[in-house]
């Protein structure tokens, strides 16, 4: 299980967002995932909660590539999304990442870098 809590400044308030999550291997390289976020809201942003599940699969040990379906509900509007992403690790701490995210008003693709400590 996994729990976060995030802290995001903004001008006039923090912004707090608590992610939780659970993840179950099916097989040795496929895992289910499901998680859950809420954030507070300010005086210029509504609070909102959101829901994922999805699916990452292991091509390797280090490629892997994910699909998940999102919502986001905000002022008793849902939003739904999809998601695709991969994954190269380039060392244990570093890695590439892809994303192909798709929600109904926006469609992004984003390519990062990671560092995980």
């Amino acid at each position: 299980m996994v729990f976060i809590i995030a802290v995001t400044a903004t001008t006039k308030f923090d912004v707090w967002q608590i992610d939780s999550g659970y993840a179950y291997s099916v097989t040795d390289n496929t895992q289910l995932y499901v998680s859950t976020h809420l954030t507070s809201g300010t005086d210029t942003q509504s609070a909102s909660n959101g829901l994922t599940s999805g699916v990452k699969y292991a091509v390797s040990p280090r490629v892997s590539i994910n699909s998940a379906i999102t919502s986001e509900t905000m002022n008793s509007h849902t939003t739904l999304g999809l998601e695709f992403s991969s994954q190269y690790d380039v060392s244990q701490k570093v890695n590439v990442r892809a994303t192909v995210d798709y929600a109904e008003l926006e469609q992004i693709i984003e390519l990062g870098l990671g560092f995980s400590f």
